[in-house]
């Protein structure tokens, strides 16, 4: 495993942030039936089973047509040509409607070279 700089934690804790808040708004927008906890992570699971194996046009099936206009380019997804999932949990601590929640997830990302998060390897 890598050694991260303070600037790469940061970098992907944004990351796995902005990840969380598209995962959640899409989701519940193409799947509104989607109420429950482990549905919704299920949701998180199957979208970065997808993601792990490059596989773009795989998880576009739980984005609406917004993000994958926005976010899907030729070779990655929102600057990162992969990311696999390390740990997924709900977050009791924020206080949300009846059927929201959040999680909080641990990802190991590999971001594109023409992305602006791109750091080059330490020597």
């Amino acid at each position: 495993m890598r050694n991260f700089t303070k600037r790469n934690l940061i970098v992907i804790l944004s990351v796995v942030l902005m990840f969380l808040l598209l995962l959640f708004l899409f989701s519940k927008k193409v799947n509104p039936g989607i109420t429950s906890y482990r549905e919704q992570e299920e949701v998180i699971e199957d979208f970065f089973k997808y993601f792990a194996i490059q596989d773009y046009e795989g998880m576009k099936q739980f984005c609406t047509t917004e993000c994958v206009e926005n976010f899907f380019h030729d070779g990655d997804v929102f600057g990162y040509e992969k990311a696999e999932l390390i740990s997924c949990q709900k977050n009791d601590n924020i206080i949300t409607q009846d059927d929201e929640y959040w999680f909080l997830v641990y990802l190991e990302i590999i971001p594109s070279p023409k992305s602006s998060v791109y750091l080059k390897p330490h020597m």
